[in-house]
Order: C-alpha cells, then sequence, then structure tokens
C-alpha cells in the first residue's frame, strides 16, 4: 500500500512538472523512452531495408495555448543527441493525428537544435503531440506563407528572410549576434543599421482561389459610329445597349437588340447622355432611365422613350455622393439608386432618390463607402427591394490595376438604411476586355440569366444563372491597409531623445509610413507613429514601458480603423484612426531612423525574430507570440 501511494505521488508530480514546463519547451513525454544514438542508427537502417516507417527519434507535448489559433508557428527546441541518428537524412514532423507538418531548422543553440513548425490547428483544450522521424521528404511547405511579408531570424545563421519572398538584407557598419529571446539576436550598439529591399506597399492580396464563371458571345455584331460599350439593360424581350459616346462626339446612341435572335432593330442616334451611359428599365412606367457622369462631368440622369429614346426629363445631381463616374438603378414608384465613384472607384457611394417633376428630386438616404479595392464600376443591376427595406445591388467591376486586365467581378451589395454598405459575395469573370454594363432577364422558371457588355462591343451571357454563380470568398486579410508587426527587443541605453529601433519610412517632415522607436528623456517610453493619408499621428505609452537590459516582446496593429501596441502580449495602448498608410518610398531600417536619406537617432540594444504580416492579429495570437521565447 505505501509502494503504491509512493508511485502515485511521483506519478502526480511527474505530471505537474510537465504543465509547469515553460511554453514551447519541449519535453519527452513519459511512455517514450530515451533514444541513444546508437539504437537510433540501427533502427534507421531496418527502416530503410524493411520499408517500414522510422522509430520515433523524439517526442514531445506542447503546452496548451492560451486560445485556439490556426496555423500558428511554435518554436521547439530538441537535444541534439536525439536526432544524431538521423545523420543526413531528411526529417519528417508529424502531429498526434499524423499529419506531417512544415519546419524551419535553425541553428544549433547549446545542446539543442530550433525548430519552428507551422501548427495547424493549436488547440486550447487538446494536447499536441509532436513526433521527429528519419527519412520521408522533408517539411511539406513553408512556416510563413501565411502572408508574412518579411520574417527576420537575426541569428548568427545571418539575416536572411525565411517568407516566401526571400527579401535581401544589408548591413551598415558591424552588426553582430547576441543572445537573443528565440535565439541569436542583432546587436546594435548605436553605429549600425540594417536596411531590407522591396518592402513594398501594404496592400491587399488575391489570397482566395478565383472560381471562375464562363460566359458565351451571343453573337450580337459591332454596332457602326460607335466608341465604347456602357450601358446594359433589358425589358424582358429586348436589350438596350449604350456606348460612351458616338465618334462624332455627341450623346451616346442605343441600340435596340431583340433577344430571341440576337438582331438590332433600332438605333435611338444620340438619344443617350454624353459618356458613361449606364441604363436602367423601368417597368412601372415602361421608360429607361439612364445616367452620365466621370472625367469631370457633372453626375446626371435621364428618362427616355423606350420606344423611340426621347428624352422625358433630366435631373441634375452633381451635388451628390462624389459627384462623378455615375450609375443608376431603377427601384419603381420613380425612385432611384443613384451610383457615385471617384479615384477610379476607391471611393463609391450610393443615393437613395425620389424624383419628382422638372428636375426635383428628394433624398431619401446616402451610403458611402471609402478606402476600397472594389475597381471602377462598369455596370449596375437589381432584383427587387427586400423584404426588410433593403436593396440588394450588383456591381460589375473591373477590379484589376487596368479595365481591361483580370480580374472583373461581379460585387453583390447590400444596403440597408441606418447601416453601413456591405459588400456579401463576389463572382469572378476572366475577360482579357473591359466590362461594360449588366442586365438580368427574368426567365420563365423564376430564375435570372445574367448579360454582360464589353469594350469590344460585344455581349456576352453567363452560362450559369445568377443564382447559380460561383462565388469567389474575400481574401482573409482585414482591409488594404492592415498589418501586425511583432519582434522582440531588448534595450541597453538610451543615447539620444528618438533612438528608432524599426521603422518604414524617413523622419524628414515625419514622412515615415510606420515606425517604433523609443521616445523622451525617460528609457522605455515607445512611440507607434504611421502616417495615414499623409497625416501623421501617433501612440505613446505611458511612462517606462521598456524596462532595460532584458528581452520584451512589442507588437503592433494597424487595422485600417485602430492603432493598437502591445508589449509582452498585453495591450498598452490603442488609438482610433483611419486612413490609407501613405508610402513614401524610403527603405524599411532597423536599428535607426532614417533622417533626409541617412540613418539617424541609432538604437543601442538588441532585436530578434521580427515579423511583419499584412494581418491583423489578434491579441491571443500576439500573447501566445509573446510567449516563444
Amino acid at each position: 500500500m505505501l509502494r503504491t501511494t509512493v508511485f502515485r505521488l511521483a506519478a502526480s508530480l511527474l505530471l505537474l512538472s510537465l504543465l509547469a514546463v515553460p511554453l514551447f519547451a519541449c519535453t519527452t513525454v513519459p511512455e517514450e523512452p530515451d533514444i541513444s544514438s546508437q539504437e537510433s542508427t540501427a533502427q534507421a537502417e531496418t527502416d530503410e531495408t524493411t520499408g517500414e516507417e522510422a522509430a520515433p527519434l523524439y517526442t514531445c507535448t506542447l503546452p496548451l495555448p492560451v486560445a485556439t489559433l490556426t496555423r500558428f508557428p511554435v518554436l521547439v527546441r530538441v537535444p541534439k543527441s536525439a536526432l544524431q541518428a538521423a545523420s543526413d537524412a531528411p526529417l519528417t514532423v508529424t502531429d498526434q493525428s499524423g499529419t506531417a507538418l512544415a519546419y524551419e531548422q535553425m541553428e544549433e543553440e547549446g545542446d539543442t537544435v530550433r525548430f519552428w513548425i507551422l501548427i495547424p490547428e493549436y488547440h486550447a483544450d487538446e494536447r499536441t503531440v509532436l513526433t521527429f522521424r528519419a527519412g520521408g521528404e522533408g517539411s511539406p511547405g513553408s512556416v510563413w506563407e501565411d502572408g508574412y511579408d518579411l520574417v527576420l531570424h537575426l541569428d548568427a545563421e545571418g539575416d536572411g528572410d525565411s517568407s516566401q519572398n526571400r527579401r535581401s538584407v544589408s548591413a551598415f557598419g558591424s552588426v553582430p549576434t547576441t543572445v537573443g529571446a528565440s535565439g541569436g539576436a542583432a546587436l546594435f550598439q548605436g553605429s549600425s543599421l540594417l536596411t531590407v529591399d522591396r518592402v513594398l506597399p501594404l496592400r491587399k492580396e488575391e489570397t482566395a482561389t478565383r472560381q471562375n464563371n464562363t460566359y458565351t458571345n451571343t453573337g450580337y455584331a459591332k454596332p457602326t459610329n460607335w466608341n465604347y460599350a456602357q450601358g446594359l439593360t433589358t425589358d424582358g424581350e429586348y436589350l438596350y445597349f449604350a456606348g460612351h459616346f458616338d465618334s462624332v462626339g455627341k450623346g451616346a446612341s442605343i441600340h435596340k437588340i431583340r433577344i430571341s435572335d440576337m438582331t438590332e432593330v433600332a438605333v435611338f442616334e444620340h438619344a443617350g447622355p454624353m459618356h458613361s451611359a449606364i441604363l436602367d428599365f423601368e417597368p412601372e412606367t415602361g421608360t429607361i432611365f439612364a445616367s452620365t457622369g466621370g472625367d469631370g462631368r457633372a453626375a446626371e440622369v435621364w428618362e427616355l422613350r423606350r420606344d423611340t429614346g426621347e428624352c422625358l426629363g433630366k435631373w441634375d445631381l452633381r451635388t451628390l455622393g462624389f459627384g462623378g463616374g455615375a450609375g443608376v438603378i431603377s427601384i419603381g414608384n420613380r425612385e432611384i439608386l443613384l451610383y457615385t465613384s471617384a479615384e477610379d472607384g476607391a471611393k463609391i457611394a450610393f443615393t437613395h432618390l425620389r424624383l419628382s417633376e422638372n428636375g426635383a428630386y428628394t433624398v431619401l438616404y446616402e451610403w458611402t463607402h471609402t478606402d476600397t479595392d472594389l475597381g471602377v464600376g462598369q455596370g449596375l443591376d437589381s432584383l427587387s427591394r427586400n423584404g426588410d427595406g433593403s436593396f440588394t445591388v450588383y456591381y460589375l467591376a473591373d477590379a484589376g490595376t487596368k479595365v481591361s486586365v483580370d480580374p472583373h467581378y461581379i460585387y453583390q451589395i447590400r444596403l440597408t438604411p441606418n447601416e453601413p454598405l456591405k459588400v456579401e459575395k463576389r463572382f469572378h469573370i476572366s475577360i482579357t476586355e473591359e466590362t461594360e454594363g449588366l442586365a438580368f432577364l427574368k426567365r420563365t422558371d423564376g430564375r435570372y440569366d445574367v448579360y454582360f457588355g464589353s469594350n469590344a462591343e460585344r455581349i456576352y451571357r453567363m452560362d450559369a444563372t445568377l443564382d447559380a454563380l460561383k462565388e469567389t470568398p474575400f481574401p482573409s486579410t482585414v482591409s488594404e491597409n492592415a498589418f501586425t508587426l511583432s519582434f522582440f527587443v531588448r534595450v541597453d541605453r538610451t543615447a539620444n531623445q528618438y533612438p528608432g529601433i524599426i521603422g518604414f519610412g524617413s523622419q524628414t517632415n515625419n514622412k515615415n509610413r510606420f515606425f517604433l522607436h523609443l521616445f523622451g528623456d525617460t528609457a522605455g517610453k515607445l512611440r507607434f507613429g504611421t502616417c495615414l493619408d499623409d497625416v501623421w499621428t501617433k501612440l505613446d505609452t505611458a511612462g517606462n514601458a521598456l524596462p532595460s537590459g532584458e528581452f520584451h516582446h512589442v507588437a503592433a496593429v494597424y487595422d485600417g480603423q485602430t492603432m493598437k501596441l502591445y508589449i509582452d502580449g498585453s495591450c498598452v495602448g490603442t488609438k482610433s484612426v483611419s486612413g490609407i498608410l501613405t508610402d513614401y518610398g524610403a527603405p524599411f531600417s532597423i536599428g535607426a531612423d532614417i533622417e533626409n536619406g541617412a540613418p539617424a537617432y541609432y538604437f543601442h540594444g538588441a532585436i530578434d525574430e521580427i515579423r511583419l504580416v499584412r494581418a491583423v492579429r489578434s491579441a491571443e495570437w500576439i500573447m501566445e507570440e509573446a510567449n516563444q521565447k
């Protein structure tokens, strides 16, 4: 009985010791015996001969994280002696399910070898067990593939980038390595600087797989005496197709096309407004609304007869929305949704109007959407008002860098009074022409055929109906400005008032895309600064936030609406601010600021594990990252 009690007590103490291990310091599982190099080598040779799975070289259990995280990199230290049996053979690292994990093997550190391992699902309520074996194909991918723009380990192996883009790092002055938080660290002694080339402006990247939707040319022949296609609408029997303007510089002509055989039956010469003649049919009155705007032209809406093209009324709407690039959607009862844009679609607005006689109108509601990359709006349509009073609008846009270059998308947008404009879905169309006009034709089965035009004066019909289009998910990044910058830092001393730690930009007139530096006469006060829409803003910590002589984890986050600063996993400051991060073309610098094109305000201390990612990391993610020391 006494022996049993002692055994249970020893087992309990062993379990408690496992739970008390610092995060990411792996512990060999008790059931797994120690493997000597001689035994492992013999087993590896046997496995190569028999083809059976190699015996584990090392097995360890990770402590539970503060929250469940997906695709999280963890730091694992493995005894060198456990890996000797592998010799020059590749290593395979698996989790408890047997899934091979991506890893990056770092330099040796004393009696251990460091590994960064990508955990697909790092559970807060389930232990993660890692097993190292000799053989296999090695790492199945990169640990740093999820939007990391920069990953610098800053150890004695060099200052190279581990992220997918492999950026080049240059040193100005001596930048030796020292003992860091996760391994070696770069030591800055007041006369050195690291710069990183080609750290491009942070912008939203296409990380979602495009589910392409195919289409068919309807066979409509190119009209004569025309300059670009633009508007497209239908009354159920005919399509009405308009241009920007005709070759003699007058108002756009509107072509009436019978859908059954795609034959042009009438042309309303110069009936439409000049430039950007977006069209929409109004069933209640049997008329066509046409809009104009863009390129400095005032936004206007015209009402036209569908049988003759005669103009029945005009409304000057230049003071609404963003004034240019106008489009129109008729929603019945002489009400319309007016679309306007600015800066090539970077700013868009929808205005709900009720039209009256003699050019009068009443504004009912307006939605604006800024800092967007939806692209240049080329076509609009809507089905009907929703039961809750909202509108579902479909917005055809050339979302690429040029209007005639893929990608092109149809966006599904929800407009609800007293709520922000919401982009709900997008549908990809791969075409190398400029898309022009959008129209839905209701079929006898209640579904809708989707038509769109192009600047080659062609009309296309989607192969799938509106309800069956393939949706392309949006990228996982929050906004084109979203980023998280994190690193470990040790402050040795403050030699001047503004020593720079990390910056992207120039101190000249505060022209920084973003930076972090120490500030003030008291060593350790930290400042996170950005330039948003060319306006400088800053977030300071209070007091001695970074005591000297020890490593601390720092993270700076901007999500397009808020700046946040974290130290050792705890949020120490927030500031509500919005805008586009301004790019001044200056380099990404480490260990000093750049002023008037030259290094200045040198930092004294050590920096380790720099990561710049085009995403907003959660508080839980940052806390877990801070624990990796």
